[in-house]
């Protein structure tokens, strides 16, 4: 049946229950229905491919067929590896989600993998790019193969992996997709400012890069009282999800004056040394300095200590 006004395909959640995915270029954030409700392409500030997530058009999601089920859902440690996970009634099903690394400047390229890791899996499939925050619709869509390509405005659009997709009149593509017991299914899209030239990037080869690059880039923290949550800020600082701003540049110029270095680092040396939690948080106060002599903010980056 139908989903009526009331119901939509993709109910809207709090923001606390979406996942993001980065690469130091843009950022997308995925919903409980593996439903990517917001992506800005191809860079941080451009105008918005996927904005269901402020009511607009655009959604590409990834969803159990069987239904009722559960959602959930992991980072892979030192990364920003998502892992959607769903129980269903009969089965747990997980797709692993993540944008490539490096990250290009001009492409995006948006990795899924549907595992059956629980016996023969179905998922749902819709994707329906919408440019300029829903203003275009695809256009020039075309299919070969398995690979799609179509344009949404400025942007070229490029998806592998599904040839049953159905194309309907409103240029969104739906396919249902069945994955055999302890197998996986890859979906590759690419989002570029520019012509896609070459072939589609081989999605075993995109994915072991992509777990190299984040191994590589963020530091081993061991010896603090957070581990964990150290290395995801380093994580995040990597990507951009935390800005560069004022409070760093004021960390990095108190580091080369020779000050104690309890306050932020800029993000290369975040993740180019080691650091160690050198003192607690204290709320309202900045560390390396006595209550009351000002304060900075108390993310918990301020508490590491950086290798000069």
């Amino acid at each position: 049946m139908a989903d009526s006004p009331a119901t939509p395909e993709f109910p809207l959640h709090v923001l606390s229950e979406y996942a993001l995915l980065a690469d130091g270029e843009r950022g997308i954030l995925v919903g409980p229905r593996g439903d990517f409700v917001w992506m800005c392409a191809p860079r941080w500030d451009s105008d918005a491919l996927f904005s269901a997530l402020i009511g607009g058009a655009g959604v590409y999601a990834v969803t159990p067929v069987e239904q009722p089920f559960v959602w959930g859902g992991y980072y892979e440690p030192g990364s920003l590896i998502w892992r959607s996970r769903w129980i269903t009634t009969t089965q747990a099903i997980e797709c692993r989600e993540a944008l490539a690394m490096p990250g290009d400047r001009h492409t995006a390229v948006a990795l899924r993998r549907i595992e059956a890791i629980d016996g023969d899996t179905r998922v749902r499939v819709v994707f329906d790019p919408r440019a300029g925050f829903g203003r275009h619709q695809p256009s020039q869509v075309t299919h070969a193969d398995g690979v799609w390509t179509a344009r949404s405005g400025p942007l070229y659009l490029r998806w592998s992996g599904t040839k049953g997709a159905r194309h309907r009149a409103d240029g969104s593509l739906r396919a249902e997709v069945t994955v055999p017991s302890g197998g996986h299914f890859d979906l590759v899209l690419e989002v570029s400012d520019r012509p896609l030239a070459g072939p589609p990037p081989d999605s075993a080869v995109a994915w072991s890069a992509t777990r190299a690059a984040w191994d590589e880039e963020v530091p081993a923290l061991s010896g603090t009282i957070a581990d964990r949550a150290a290395r995801q800020r380093g994580e995040e600082v990597r990507t951009g999800r935390l800005p560069a701003g004022d409070q760093l540049r004021r960390g990095l110029a108190r580091v080369r004056a020779g000050q104690p270095q309890f306050a932020a680092a800029p993000p290369g040396n975040v993740l180019q040394g080691q650091a160690r939690l050198v003192q607690p948080p204290v709320e309202g106060v900045e560390p390396g300095r006595p209550p009351g002599a000002g304060t900075s903010g108390t993310g918990l980056w301020h508490y590491l200590e950086f290798p000069r």
